[in-house]
């Protein structure tokens, strides 16, 4: 069977326009350094990268919402062991009161160092996460939760809600809480502040009041039924903290897990790939010489 001329120049165009395709891809491949340049290179490849990437992007979210909320829960924890620590120094101020032999300047002299610690006891209560976001006062964030007058009257002006953050497709942690749940409601007492308050009034009594000894054991025993509240609280920081530090240390390792699957799905071999480009060069390089000399035969060749 005879091939026309014109048969033999389009299989030849035909030939060079695949090869310089396949080069310039090639190419864009190397210079992107990556197996899939767009995505109908591969398409399965592809929507699979795509979904990777949602994966990972989502899972960085989560990984920055794990530090975040590490970082609030800190602030959080260190305002409720200073708080810990303050009370149990007020419950110390407290039992030395008992002593029977203190005189009256002595018991103004608690009562000045306790108006210290209940200055510092609210302050812990007003703790912010160090940008000015006030921790305690729920889902209020720009204002201090607790409000103290010089009487030691306390009032709350946040809420009881709580701000939550993703660490996981299905945990939450909250980094912000309701300060009646830590320090107690000052509009429904006993709390923290009203035990400080009556012990307060208690020591500026001159004389001493028959029933001292009394209204001291009542306030002693709300001290502790507070340091039991707020030590409980504590321990739910120490666990949330846990947990977004457990989410973490997952996401980091997701993430390893994504990259690499994304990696072996779009990196180029570049030592392979140099070779094949330079193959490829090579081909069309002959295909082109060889369509040259096939395109100038002619009948009039042979004749001269």
């Amino acid at each position: 069977m005879r091939i026309s001329s014109a048969s033999i120049f389009a299989l030849g165009a035909y030939d060079m326009s695949n090869l310089q395709s396949s080069l310039q891809k090639q190419q864009l491949q190397i210079d992107n350094q990556t197996r899939i340049v767009t995505p109908s290179d591969d398409a399965v490849a592809a929507t699979e990268i795509l979904q990777l990437n949602e994966s990972s992007g989502r899972n960085d979210q989560f990984k920055t919402n794990s530090q975040t909320a590490q970082s609030q829960l800190s602030f959080a924890s260190t305002a409720v062991q200073n708080a810990t620590n303050l009370v149990t120094e007020i419950q110390t101020l407290a039992i030395q009161a008992g002593n029977a032999s203190l005189a009256a300047p002595q018991r103004l002299d608690m009562q000045s160092e306790l108006a210290q610690k209940f200055a510092a006891l609210i302050s812990n209560a007003n703790a912010t996460d160090g940008s000015g976001i006030y921790l305690f006062g729920g889902n209020q964030l720009d204002k201090p939760p607790f409000i103290a007058d010089p009487a030691m009257n306390v009032t709350y002006q946040g809420d009881t809600g709580q701000r939550q953050l993703a660490i996981t497709d299905s945990q939450t942690v909250p980094i912000s809480e309701a300060g009646t749940l830590i320090f107690g409601d000052p509009s429904n007492p006993p709390t923290v502040f009203s035990n400080i308050q009556a012990l307060s009034n208690l020591l500026q009594q001159d004389p001493k009041p028959a029933t001292y000894d009394s209204q001291l054991s009542s306030i002693i025993s709300g001290l502790a039924d507070s340091q039991t509240q707020i030590q409980t609280a504590g321990a739910a920081i120490g666990a949330q903290q846990q947990a977004a530090q457990v989410a973490e240390t997952t996401s980091t390792s997701l993430d390893d897990q994504f990259q690499q699957a994304i990696g072996n799905l779009q990196n180029l071999d570049m030592p392979k790939a140099i070779s094949q480009f330079s193959m490829t060069r090579t081909s069309l390089q002959y295909a082109q010489q060889a369509y040259v000399k096939v395109t100038g035969l002619s009948l009039f060749n042979y004749i001269n």
